[in-house]
């Protein structure tokens, strides 16, 4: 397990610009191909808490890195068949209803008006996954009071939380 920044070779003062996403030195690419290479599956959760360019830019950086090894076609990074260096197993798993990422505007589910080409790949991408599962309900925990929290929590426009639940 490791954050997406990591995977991707991302430093903070990194861009996610298209034109600046190539893998720029022999050791970055020895560490994504010890990382990526021969991947079978990349399994991100907290997806909706990702950003829609942080998306793009590893799915592009996860391309460059298997390029050659699978003969793959840089052009069709974005593409469901093709995404993340053509992976075997891409998954994206999280709860729908937890915090957007910071800013919100850069979130997978924003409005794309007015943003950057990477933004809009990387939205497109999360809109065409193949399959979607919903789950209705997950507890971790039989308390009564953990249950009562958990469900205000989420319960649109929210609720108080009693004295005792506090």
């Amino acid at each position: 397990a490791k954050t997406m920044h990591s995977l991707a070779g991302l430093k903070p003062q990194d861009s996610m610009r298209t034109s600046s996403l190539h893998i720029k030195t022999d050791a970055m690419r020895k560490r994504m191909d010890a990382n990526q290479a021969q991947a079978g599956a990349w399994i991100h959760d907290e997806a909706l808490q990702t950003s829609a360019p942080l998306l793009h830019a590893c799915a592009l950086r996860t391309t460059y890195c298997r390029q050659q090894r699978y003969k793959l076609d840089t052009a069709r990074y974005a593409l469901p068949s093709e995404i993340f260096g053509k992976i075997s197993f891409f998954a994206l798993c999280g709860d729908h209803l937890q915090l957007p990422p910071v800013p919100k505007s850069s979130g997978l589910l924003a409005p794309l008006d007015a943003t950057s080409d990477e933004h809009q790949v990387g939205a497109s991408m999360f809109s065409k996954v193949h399959y979607l599962f919903e789950m209705h309900t997950m507890k971790r925990f039989t308390d009564p009071r953990l249950v009562s929290i958990l469900a205000k929590m989420r319960q649109i426009g929210g609720a108080t939380l009693t004295e005792e639940e506090w």
